[in-house]
């Protein structure tokens, strides 16, 4: 690992995902909204793949949520 003692930053709600939101110029509200998307929207997705085996249309709507949230 880097420097900082194997230490994750994280945003001000805790999330290293809306931190990494923040390096990218969100505001703090914003970067946690956008974090809770990600994981929520993952997580479903995980779930539809474990369900349905459809890895192909799983991994699109992926690459589309991770897409919408960063634009």
């Amino acid at each position: 690992m880097g420097g900082g003692g194997g230490r994750v930053r994280r945003g001000r709600g805790g999330s290293p995902i809306a931190a990494a939101f923040e390096r990218t110029g969100f505001p703090p509200d914003e970067a946690e909204a956008r974090a809770t998307l990600v994981v929520s929207g993952l997580r479903g997705l995980c779930q539809d793949l474990l369900v349905t085996d459809d890895g192909e249309r799983v991994e699109a709507a992926a690459t589309r949520l991770l897409d919408a949230a960063a634009s």
